[in-house]
């Protein structure tokens, strides 16, 4: 549970159940502390001394950049506030198509401040299979797929004009049918964003919203100052960033980040 000292008394009510956060991709990588690296070592083989090249890792070097950095120092408290039962993480199939796209890394491993914390699936806004499906599971992951979802068929399409079509189509949920109704809201999110980037993380905030979560998680400083400071747009599931989180919160101290260094360390120690 929370420690006391780390919480003002009136952020006890804000506690009082879990908060149900969207994680953005972009902070999975983040959790990522570690990194491979390696290293010549030589040891005696009989008469002989041979060196090898060791495979091992290394905490990643931390980023200049002031505010990433300190929302890069808020994620070890985050991931506790997880594991603790205050936050309850949540994703949704597109998030997982983006993984699917990057690196693993460390994921899951040493260093990995979201391992072992479970995930709450939760629907996208609108579930893209429906409209658009392909054999080649790469293809329909990538990242060029997403924005043609975004950007050709959700900004493009005519919202009565598809409901008139799928009036007769009993598989389309009510929850997908109900968010196509109100496709303006994610155009109108989207009139203030330039990017296919934006864009994504534009759906990703209207999943969070339709889902009736709390925050949207991430660390894209440019698009939740697109969001909070440039628009006009009432947002009852804001983007913010896990610093300002944890001040919602009223958290004070943070927990250390671990591997803090770039000392070498095997994988699997050697023999003394």
């Amino acid at each position: 549970m929370l420690r006391s000292s780390l919480v003002r008394p009136d952020a006890y009510t804000h506690l009082m159940k879990p908060l149900n956060v969207l994680i953005d991709r972009n902070l999975e990588e983040h959790a990522l502390t570690a990194e491979t690296v390696v290293q010549p070592r030589t040891v005696k083989w009989g008469p002989h001394a041979v060196t090898s090249n060791i495979l091992g890792y290394r905490g990643k070097v931390l980023p200049t950049d002031d505010w990433l950095l300190r929302q890069l120092r808020a994620l070890p408290t985050v991931a506790r506030l997880a594991h603790d039962g205050v936050l309850v993480f949540c994703t949704t199939v597109e998030i997982g198509f983006e993984r699917f796209n990057t690196s693993a890394g460390f994921q899951g491993c040493v260093g990995d401040l979201f391992r072992d914390i479970k995930y709450k699936h939760i629907p996208a806004a609108i579930e893209r299979s429906y409209f658009s499906q392909s054999f080649d599971t790469g293809k329909y992951a990538s990242g060029a797929a997403q924005a043609d979802w975004y950007r050709e068929f959700l900004l493009e399409v005519d919202e009565n004009q598809l409901l008139e079509a799928l009036k007769d189509y009993t598989d389309l949920p009510n929850f997908d049918r109900q968010n196509i109704a109100n496709l303006g809201r994610f155009k109108g999110i989207c009139k203030y964003l330039d990017t296919d980037d934006h864009r994504r993380d534009a759906f990703h905030l209207w999943t969070a919203e339709v889902n009736e979560l709390d925050y949207f998680l991430t660390d894209d400083q440019r698009f939740i100052n697109k969001m909070t400071l440039s628009t006009p747009l009432d947002l009852p599931t804001p983007p913010v960033g896990p610093a300002s989180l944890l001040e919602k919160l009223g958290i004070r101290e943070l927990d250390p980040l671990p591997l803090s260094d770039q000392r070498f360390r095997y994988l699997i120690e050697p023999d003394s």
